[in-house]
């Protein structure tokens, strides 16, 4: 059974939305603001990957969820055998649904870590969280590198501005 509200595209990219949203010059600069701002959209994104794993049927082989995005329509890119299609199978449903977790813990810890910056850092988490998701997610080889290669620039950026 098909559930429409299940979407792969709105799982991976749906942080970037709050993640460009915080880095804008529109959003307050308040930090209890951007604090909450992004641990009440990590708990709405944790529930929706829940409903992954509760709509998620063994019974397929090979993924439960999958869907294709049209983003590169040249007959060069398919004769290399790049499709740029989502799917999630038993493993990457967990995989997901652990993401979003650690990713929902990090913001509520990060209250008292991080005393500077804000909007960089909770941009820069959200940012790192479309990445990896998109790791897990992505069907083919060239999709899961280039995610993973994505996820290289805010963790540097976490790491040399907010390591210690």
């Amino acid at each position: 059974m098909e559930h429409s509200f299940l979407s792969l595209i709105l799982l991976v990219l749906a942080p970037l939305i709050p993640a460009v949203l915080i880095i804008s010059p529109v959003f307050p600069r308040n930090a209890v603001v951007i604090r909450r701002f992004a641990k009440w959209f990590a708990g709405l994104h944790l529930i929706y990957a829940y409903c992954f794993l509760l709509f998620f049927n063994p019974n397929l082989l090979l993924s439960s969820y999958k869907t294709e995005i049209i983003l590169f329509n040249s007959e060069w890119i398919k004769t290399l055998g790049i499709s740029s299609v989502f799917a999630m199978d038993g493993l990457s449903v967990l995989l997901c649904l652990l993401t979003t977790f650690i990713f929902f813990i990090a913001l509520i810890v990060s209250k008292y870590a991080i005393t500077s910056k804000h909007k960089f850092y909770y941009a820069s988490v959200l940012f790192l969280e479309t990445c990896v998701l998109g790791t897990f997610c992505a069907k083919d080889m060239f999709f899961m590198f280039m995610f993973w290669v994505l996820a290289v620039i805010p963790l540097y950026f976490l790491m040399s501005v907010f390591g210690k």
